[in-house]
């Protein structure tokens, strides 16, 4: 009849609904699992960073008070020491260096007019072979002389 008809519809639709309702809970509960499993990373990642920050903070502090150290203080004082008087003695090899540049620059220019005095004097002589010529003379009449 009519009724049981509407009653089977009923039972039709509920059971549809509750098929439904089924499917949306698991994929709920599916949904649920993989958001607690990514919390989870999440949180396993963030545990794992603040201890690696911790540990970098302590390593800092330790740098820090090694730094601070009167100890430290005192070999930084020394070194800066040092270097004033490196420093100090870099610039007095410097004015050395440049003094000596120009004494070697009078040098150069004492041996050029040396060397153009040396090519004058061997032109007025009468040259390089002029020596030779002179001692083939000078034998020569020695030679005649002697005769």
């Amino acid at each position: 009849s009519e009724a049981e008809q509407e009653r089977l519809q009923e039972v039709n639709e509920l059971k549809m609904e509750l098929t439904k309702l089924q499917q949306q809970y698991r994929i709920m509960s599916s949904g649920t699992k993989a958001y607690c499993e990514e919390a989870q990373n999440a949180i396993r990642k963030q545990k794992q960073s603040t201890a690696q920050l911790l540990k970098e903070e302590q390593e800092l502090l330790k740098e820090l008070n090694l730094a601070r150290s009167t100890q430290n203080q005192i070999k930084d004082k020394g070194t800066v020491d040092k270097l004033k008087v490196l420093k100090e003695k870099e610039e007095e090899n410097f004015l050395k260096i440049e003094e000596e540049k120009e004494k070697i620059k009078n040098f150069d220019i004492q041996i050029k007019r040396m060397e153009k005095g040396k090519r004058d004097q061997h032109k007025n002589m009468g040259g390089v072979h002029m020596s030779q010529q002179v001692q083939v003379a000078a034998k020569k009449q020695v030679a005649v002389l002697e005769n």
